[in-house]
């Protein structure tokens, strides 16, 4: 990296049209720490995995990321002024709850499922289609390969003339975004809280997201748990039987 410029990573859900309501915050970071701004935006998850390997100086971050950068010791400054982040459904025309095989398309990244955690005991009737992007989501559920997809509320609006497509108020839940600082630039965090667009972070809400992820990590091995015995059950060269709650296998 350039000692003359900074590298601003942004969420994957952003788009050119989207970084139009960073200007003035981009600008006035530019005029605090006297430096060009570089916008650094991803094409599909893979592409955005690099956010945590590769440092950089400024990052607007999802649930997930943001737990990875808070772990690397990034350091949390602040959420987007009035940013109200959500994962909603999208369904298709011939989705129906009844359904007993629910196939779900999402992006492969845990805060995803975090809208499962509403429906646990539901968990065993849903097989997951994971995509590289949000245009891949809206594809699945358009061509009825999934019943339904997870996008954020900001993507919505490529769908206003979308007629093979339902928006869903059943699945629907907060996704806070956060933006982190590299460490190197700890002593500018106040003058950077200064800047009208941003509102300070709590550490709380960190927590938060931990333990929902917690959660998750239970619903998860619960999940895998019941499709392993499943399989085992349908195998005629597996055997195996229960000892003291656990699965032995023979």
């Amino acid at each position: 990296m350039q000692n003359n410029v900074l590298n601003f990573a942004f969420c994957l859900h952003c788009s050119e049209r989207d970084i139009k309501q960073w200007e003035n915050i981009v600008y006035s970071i530019s005029s605090i720490l006297k430096k060009e701004v570089n916008i650094v935006l991803f094409e599909d998850f893979v592409e955005e995995e690099k956010i945590t390997e590769f440092d950089y100086h400024i990052v607007y971050a999802n649930p997930d990321t943001s737990l990875k950068l808070w772990e690397k010791g990034y350091i949390l400054l602040g959420k987007l002024k009035n940013d109200i982040n959500s994962l909603c459904s999208i369904t298709s025309l011939s989705y129906s709850s009844k359904k007993e095989l629910i196939n779900i398309a999402l992006i492969n990244s845990k805060y995803f499922l975090i809208p499962l955690l509403l429906y646990k005991k539901k968990y065993k009737n849903f097989h997951l289609i994971f995509a590289k992007n949000y245009e891949e989501i809206i594809d699945l559920v358009k061509k009825g390969i999934a019943d339904f997809g997870f996008i954020y509320t900001s993507n919505l609006r490529e769908l206003e003339d979308e007629k093979n497509i339902k928006f869903s108020e059943d699945f629907c839940f907060p996704c806070p975004h956060f933006i982190f600082i590299h460490p190197s630039l700890r002593e500018y965090k106040e003058k950077l809280l200064n800047i009208e667009d941003i509102d300070k972070a709590s550490e709380e809400e960190i927590q938060y997201i931990k333990s929902l992820y917690e959660q998750l990590e239970i619903l998860l091995e619960e999940w895998a748990y019941h499709d392993i015995t499943k399989a085992l059950m349908k195998s005629s060269t597996i055997g195996m039987f229960i000892y003291q709650e656990k699965i032995v296998f023979i």
